[in-house]
């Protein structure tokens, strides 16, 4: 059984899933790309993606094959909200547009009080770990709790 991962933060809903047309960058080390329509944040994620995957990589997680980050409008996930997830069938992190989190998170929210860029620093953070993992674990079944045990000693 493949784990879907998910940033959740059931404090928002939204309905479905979208993607733009975007132009896909790819970022150095061809082994990230990133869609999304406005340049800069594509260079952004890619970037970020980076320098966080070689972060990682010095915890001895380790990227083995591509992964596609998609900038998306809205996203909906089977077990909740979320502002990203790892989808390990397709090696692909879907994120929230920042430019959407003031409209997608509840103002009564905890998560409102935090800056976007937090925001977007931790949940592409979080999905990057959850991609790792599964790369690291070359096809043993690692259970979701344990991702998340990862990921608290990571944060």
């Amino acid at each position: 059984m493949h784990v879907k991962a998910a940033f959740l933060l059931i404090a928002f809903g939204l309905p479905f899933s979208s993607l733009a047309a975007n132009e896909p960058v790819t970022c150095s080390g061809e082994q990230i790309t990133v869609q999304a329509r406005e340049a800069d944040l594509g260079a952004q994620i890619c970037h970020a993606a980076t320098r966080i995957r070689t972060e990682l990589s010095e915890c001895g997680l380790q990227q083995t094959r591509p992964l596609t980050i998609k900038i998306v409008d809205e996203l909906s996930h089977q077990i909740g909200n979320c502002l990203a997830w790892f989808d390990c069938d397709q090696d692909t992190i879907r994120l929230i547009n920042p430019s959407r989190y003031r409209t997608v998170i509840e103002a009564d929210s905890p998560y409102a009080a935090l800056p976007g860029d937090v925001l977007l620093e931790n949940a592409l953070t979080h999905e990057l770990v959850h991609a790792l993992v599964y790369h690291t674990a070359a096809g043993r079944e690692i259970a979701l709790v344990d991702h998340e045990y990862i990921l608290s000693l990571i944060h």
